[in-house]
């Protein structure tokens, strides 16, 4: 069988590829070429319209590798012939070619068959077995939209041949290339490397930009080349990997660069993470902060009032400078919209009485929680008012905070809120 040689690939391997980073444009096309143990892949075989075009073609010489083998067509094949056009509708056919084993004609040798007697009788024998490539031209269907025909199993397509109605002869601007190749490996445009020149690695003309360090940041260009530097840029963008005191450094003395927290996401530790501000209502520069501002103005999170609505961020003097949430001494609670609500208990209220002239008592003799209501009057014995006043019970006298909440402060841990930037 024609398979491919691993003593040829060391040859061209040692001539064209071991010579400090130098190679043959055309001898490494060809060793991948000639080596390839899988798939497809034609060299030549161009399917060609005739000098004087008719309704035929013929494929140029050339080698076909199918699944580690090689036909080799030493001469141009023998014309393939197109059917006839469709009076109405053009069609698309195909050139499909497969390699085949092809055993070789039969030879007569002479044999010994006892080495005593030493007899010897003819016998016919095949020496070897060749291998080469066969074509087929596969018709399509005419239509008013034409669809090429389907490739069988086992067979590479070579060519798609559109055959206009009413055609006559097969131009070459009919035919379209549709063979398997690694060319496009190659397909570079090397500095002074025609006609098989050596020339460096280094050298290619073609190649993609590299990204600059504003590309890596940005990550918007799919087309540019991403060195170990930028992607390592790219990464401190969200997660620089610096050591800065006071930010739970790993054993390393590098911050973890896992981090992938949104931008304006605010988070509680009992450090300050590296990429976070804290969140403390400070006056600072908008240009420290510009994905901030940006934050900010995408999710309409401005205030001229800062201190009424600490979520978010105040305008500072509207050009230069914003102020930041502050998050400090409060707990975060769950409603339906953002809001504040302040400190405080329930209330607790009282009220007692005595019998005697309670409104002549003077208010200072109360204090705290205790005050003299002169507003009310007791009932006497009968069924006209005392004119006496009560002694009312109100913690809010005592405390603001009383009376302006239902609810009561928890033990609780205070950790830093801290804002991604």
């Amino acid at each position: 069988m024609d398979r491919v040689k691993w003593n040829d690939f060391m040859e061209i391997l040692s001539d064209d590829l071991n010579r400090c980073g130098e190679y043959l444009v055309a001898g490494f096309r060809d060793m991948v070429s000639d080596f390839i143990t899988n798939g497809d892949a034609a060299v030549g075989l161009t399917v060609t319209a005739q000098a004087v075009p008719n309704m035929t073609v013929y494929v140029k010489a050339g080698r076909l590798y199918q699944k580690g083998q090689q036909g080799t067509l030493a001469a141009d094949s023998k014309a393939l012939n197109i059917a006839t056009a469709h009076n109405i509708y053009s069609r698309i056919d195909r050139i499909v070619a497969q390699y085949q084993e092809v055993e070789d004609l039969p030879e007569t040798r002479n044999v010994m068959t006892d080495v005593v007697s030493r007899n010897i009788v003819q016998q016919t024998v095949k020496t070897r077995i060749a291998g080469t490539v066969v074509f087929q031209v596969l018709q399509g269907v005419p239509a008013a939209a034409p669809v090429p025909v389907s490739v069988p199993e086992g067979w590479v397509s070579l060519a798609k041949i559109t055959v206009p109605a009413n055609a006559t002869k097969i131009q070459q601007s009919n035919i379209v290339s549709d063979a398997p190749t690694l060319f496009g490996f190659f397909n570079h445009n090397h500095n002074g490397a025609g006609g098989g020149q050596k020339i460096s690695y280094k050298n290619l003309t073609d190649t993609p930009a590299k990204a600059t360090k504003d590309d890596a940041e940005k990550g918007t260009d799919d087309n540019k080349v991403m060195t170990p530097l930028r992607t390592k840029q790219a990464v401190e963008k969200f997660a620089p990997l610096k050591k800065v005191n006071g930010q739970s450094p790993d054993d390393s003395g590098n911050v973890n660069v896992s981090d992938t927290t949104p931008v304006g996401d605010v988070v509680y530790r009992p450090y300050l993470r590296v990429g976070y501000v804290k969140a403390n209502g400070a006056t600072v520069n908008r240009s420290d902060y510009p994905n901030l501002v940006k934050f900010a103005t995408d999710n309409n999170l401005w205030t001229d009032s800062p201190s009424a609505e600490p979520w978010k961020y105040g305008r500072g003097n509207g050009s230069t400078t914003m102020v930041l949430p502050d998050y400090r001494n409060r707990f975060i609670q769950g409603g339906d919209m953002p809001n504040t609500k302040v400190a405080g208990l329930p209330n607790i209220t009282g009220s007692g009485g005595w019998g005697e002239a309670l409104a002549t008592i003077e208010q200072d003799r109360c204090s705290g929680a205790l005050w003299i209501n002169t507003g009310r009057k007791l009932k006497g014995s009968g069924s006209t008012d005392s004119g006496n006043a009560s002694i009312d019970f109100d913690a809010s006298k005592s405390n603001s905070i009383y009376g302006k909440s239902t609810t009561v402060q928890p033990p609780a841990i205070t950790l830093i809120p801290q804002i991604r930037y």
